[in-house]
């Protein structure tokens, strides 16, 4: 399906309805508001109150709180030497890489999000046009995916991590990680991931999709592979 303006193609149908509407080639298009405008605007018709500054409201009664360079110092020596633990750690891993995969927010403001469904009808959030077009090939294939696919490894640091796939294939049990840029850290962590875990990953590197790819990645593989 793609959209009657703009030609863009997207597989949901409740998608495509809520796209259209607000396109940007769309001559009656619907502008939506941000919650920043929504809020001011219900401030202004009255039905919410602005919460008030506590700053600004000592200050009307002539009380002004300063921070002396004494008192900065003395908070600056009460969390001096305090770390995270690796519990911390562990726990802020996993809600992170939960917040990302099931919320579709945080940490890429420069990245949009689709939600697709997969053949299955399981809708899941994916992230750019990259896993978005993985995601396409897959469906036009028949082939099963998953997300929300939560493993745990340890860094070289002896800390708790998550480690989420960007696809797993439950038929072919293989995970798949698309990547424009392959860094060392990158390697050293999925090299920890596949070792620990025994499983088997495919990365797939660029924007570059061929007709093979389908083909390299229900091929039998080692347990970490490359595709360029």
């Amino acid at each position: 399906m793609n959209c009657i303006f703009c030609d863009r193609e997207i597989t949901n149908k409740g998608s495509l309805i809520s796209h259209q509407k607000t396109c940007k080639l769309n001559p009656n298009r619907v502008i939506r508001k941000s919650n920043f405008e929504i809020y001011n605007q219900k401030v202004k018709d009255g039905i919410i109150k602005k919460p008030v500054n506590q700053w600004d409201k000592t200050r009307k009664k002539g009380v002004d709180y300063i921070l002396t360079d004494e008192i900065k110092k003395k908070i600056g020596l009460k969390h001096k030497g305090k770390k995270i633990s690796n519990e911390q750690k562990e726990k802020l891993s996993l809600a992170r890489s939960k917040n990302l995969e099931e919320l579709g927010v945080g940490g890429f403001k420069n990245i949009k999000w689709y939600k697709v469904s997969n053949i299955n009808n399981e809708k899941f959030i994916v992230r750019g046009t990259w896993e978005l077009k993985v995601a396409n090939i897959l469906n036009e294939n028949k082939i099963i995916w998953k997300r929300k696919i939560y493993i745990s490894y340890v860094d070289n640091n002896g800390v708790k991590k998550t480690y989420t796939p960007d696809f797993y294939l439950p038929d072919f049990n293989r995970y798949l990680e698309i990547k424009g840029y392959f860094s060392d850290e990158d390697k050293i962590k999925l090299n920890l991931v596949t070792s620990q875990n025994k499983i088997n990953l495919i990365f797939i590197r660029g924007k570059n999709f061929d007709d093979k790819l389908i083909e390299n990645i229900i091929a039998p593989i080692s347990p970490l592979s490359y595709t360029q």
